[in-house]
Order: structure tokens, then C-alpha cells, then sequence
């Protein structure tokens, strides 16, 4: 299995542990929906993230691996200024994202090589 595939793998289990065990602990219809749109917007943008460091692996990796990361961090900061007009509850959709993208971020190195 090759680093893409991998790390597909990862994030889609990820996804799953999280968003379950996040939503053992915010139970109402609304954090549920916040958990789910969370994981979501976390699948998508990690991906897109890993595709540009895993492009990037042989000429500059750490750079790659950081634009990734930046990619992350300014879709957290966007997401935390959309969750109230979405009619979300703030602190569902942030932790959960915020902890998705913690994870895929720490095992992202072991799938670029």
C-alpha cells in the first residue's frame, strides 16, 4: 500500500473514532450535526493538505508538510468565524475539528515517506 492510500486509511479511521467518541460526549441533534460537519470539512481538507506535501515529498518535504499544516489552521480560524451562522454549537464543531486535524497531522510524517 503506498503513502496515499495510507493515509487515506488513516484519516477515514480517524474520522470514525473521533467523531464517535466526540459524540459521547455532546449528545444533542445539533452537536451531532456539528461533529458530523466537522469530520467532514476535516476528511476534505487533510487530503488536499496530504496532496500537497506528498507532491512536495522529494523536492522540499518540510515545506510540503507545513503548507499542509497552515492549510489547517486557517481553515480552523474560518470555520470557528462560520460555525454561528451555520447554527452550530461552537464548541462541538471546534474541539471536534480541532482534534481531527491534531491526529492526522501527527501520523501524516509516517505516510510521506
Amino acid at each position: 500500500m503506498n503513502g496515499v492510500a495510507r493515509y487515506v486509511l488513516i484519516v477515514l479511521v480517524a474520522a470514525i473514532v473521533l467523531g464517535w467518541f466526540a459524540g459521547l460526549f455532546f449528545t444533542g441533534p445539533l452537536e451531532h450535526r456539528a461533529i458530523l460537519t466537522s469530520v467532514v470539512l476535516a476528511v476534505v481538507v487533510q487530503l488536499v493538505g496530504f496532496t500537497i506535501a506528498w507532491r512536495m515529498r522529494r523536492s522540499n518535504a518540510l515545506a510540503g508538510w507545513a503548507a499542509g499544516a497552515l492549510l489547517c489552521m486557517v481553515t480552523l480560524v474560518l470555520y470557528g468565524f462560520a460555525v454561528g451562522p451555520l447554527g452550530l454549537p461552537l464548541e462541538p464543531a471546534l474541539l471536534s475539528l480541532a482534534a481531527l486535524f491534531f491526529v492526522t497531522e501527527v501520523l501524516e510524517p509516517l505516510c510521506l515517506t
